[in-house]
């Protein structure tokens, strides 16, 4: 048991289990590893090892459930252990609390105390209590406990931090001080709950190291590309983290050889209201890949102003001092294009090693941008989150793009790989200033071929 762990205290049963994998979610997406007894017990006098875990924890959390009163572990030996924890003030200590007052329709405080029936040295009505199936309640529940964690950064002077992230939540990694882990679906992507829970997770904790003045980050690990991209934009010079470093030497001081460079090629115009953006820092040669022909598909749903190919130049692997540099050229080429467009709407899709995209996302402050990954199962690259910035520019809301990704997600195999290659159609483009007519026919179309062959037509008689 490690002293950054936060022991979850519950009784067994549907909604327990059910409140306990969302709370599991929140914790780890936040940077905190959650103690859980029937994962995290191991072997040994199981007594003994959940009294190591309530002495050695960061924070407690109780969650109420209606069947607790007949936990009699529960009220008898966690939870007066938990109370006594905070009457020393050491422990911080979150209550879950799903019940609502019918006349306020605010938490009813006073519902936890009546279902444990029990007399603590602390009632529960003076513990913070957080309802986790709201939004509100959400992030309440995160950033109460993320407080405390910046209190005592701030008390010990503490500027430099490290995390470690990884794809499903593990062993502790206690060499580190935050630890980011994410279930997966069956998909291979963080799953529902988890995407909701990164969405008001790394929010938070980007706000609580900027108000700590933490400077300086380190990471190691791995995860989706997508996941990468959202976790440097999260930790950008914007949001307080001057130098930002992954294990390796990625993202410290610049290699003077310079093998490499990036170059963008125009792929289509249109006439939409965003950008769209396709990295390849890999070398396939010149065959299309399926990235390549999803990115494609991606073309034809969206219709952006512009698309642009970025390409890695020179031979062989990127090396870790040249990350810094390429990240940077990057964000230019993306900034230029979206200035030229007149747009901050930026759809963006990476194929690369995963510390190029967290370095490329510290590069997207600016811009609304849509994260994609692509996913074999469909075929198709699928929105995971979007990056939307503050006046002060530094990415401060993060949405988990729930419908557009159930839209795509649902698309069947066949139906995907028979949507065509997006081409601007010439007569198409001759017929764009024409008037409003034709531009309104083409967006209230039904799509596919039979709806460029109506559109040609309009433009044929519109241009005589």
């Amino acid at each position: 048991m490690d002293s950054s762990a936060v022991f979850v205290s519950y009784r067994h049963g549907m909604e327990g289990d059910r409140l306990v994998s969302r709370v599991a979610a929140l914790l780890r997406c936040s940077g905190f590893r959650p103690w859980i007894d029937n994962r995290d017990v191991g072997a040994g006098y199981i007594e003994q090892r959940i009294t190591e875990a309530l002495d050695n924890c960061e924070a407690g959390v109780l969650v109420v459930t209606d069947d607790l009163v007949n936990s009699d572990y529960v009220k008898l030996k966690e939870l007066p252990h938990m109370i006594r924890q905070v009457a020393k003030k050491r422990l911080p200590m979150m209550v879950v609390n799903t019940y609502r007052d019918p006349e306020t329709g605010r938490v009813d405080i006073r519902k936890p105390d009546e279902i444990i029936d029990s007399v603590t040295s602390i009632p529960l009505i003076d513990i913070t209590q957080a309802d986790v199936q709201s939004g509100q309640g959400q992030e309440e529940f995160v950033y109460g406990l993320l407080r405390r964690r910046g209190e005592r950064w701030v008390k010990s002077h503490t500027t430099h931090l490290t995390l470690f992230i990884q794809t499903d939540p593990g062993d502790a990694v206690a060499t580190t001080d935050l630890e980011l882990s994410f279930e997966e679906s069956d998909a291979g992507l963080p799953n529902d709950e988890y995407r909701r829970a990164i969405a008001i997770g790394l929010p938070a904790l980007s706000r609580t190291c900027k108000r700590a003045d933490i400077a300086s980050l380190e990471i190691s690990g791995r995860a989706r590309l997508s996941v990468a991209i959202t976790l440097g934009a999260m930790f950008s010079r914007q949001a307080g983290i001057e130098r930002l470093s992954l294990k390796g030497g990625w993202g410290g001081l610049e290699d003077d050889s310079a093998t490499h460079g990036v170059e963008s090629t125009t792929l289509a115009e249109g006439d939409g209201d965003s950008v769209a953006v396709y990295i390849k820092l890999t070398k396939d040669g010149s065959v299309p890949t399926g990235n390549d022909h999803a990115f494609t598909r991606l073309l034809e749903k969206e219709h952006p102003r512009h698309a642009v190919r970025i390409d890695l130049t020179g031979d062989g692997f990127i090396e870790p001092g040249e990350g810094a540099r390429l990240a940077s050229q990057i964000g230019g080429i993306i900034g230029k294009l979206a200035d030229e467009a007149d747009v901050s709407r930026v759809h963006l899709c990476l194929i690369g090693p995963f510390q190029m995209a967290v370095l490329i996302g510290r590069q997207l402050n600016r811009f609304d941008t849509t994260v994609y990954e692509y996913v074999d199962g469909t075929r198709n690259y699928l929105p995971l989150f979007r990056l939307r910035p503050s006046t002060a520019r530094p990415i401060t809301s993060l949405g988990h793009e729930q419908r557009r990704f159930d839209e795509l997600r649902n698309l069947t195999p066949h139906t995907v790989t028979v949507v065509r290659r997006w081409q601007p159609d010439p007569l198409v483009a001759r017929c764009r200033s024409l008037g409003p007519p034709v531009r309104e026919r083409r967006r209230a179309g039904s799509g596919g071929r039979g709806h460029v062959h109506r559109l040609r037509a309009d433009c044929l008689r519109a241009t005589g």
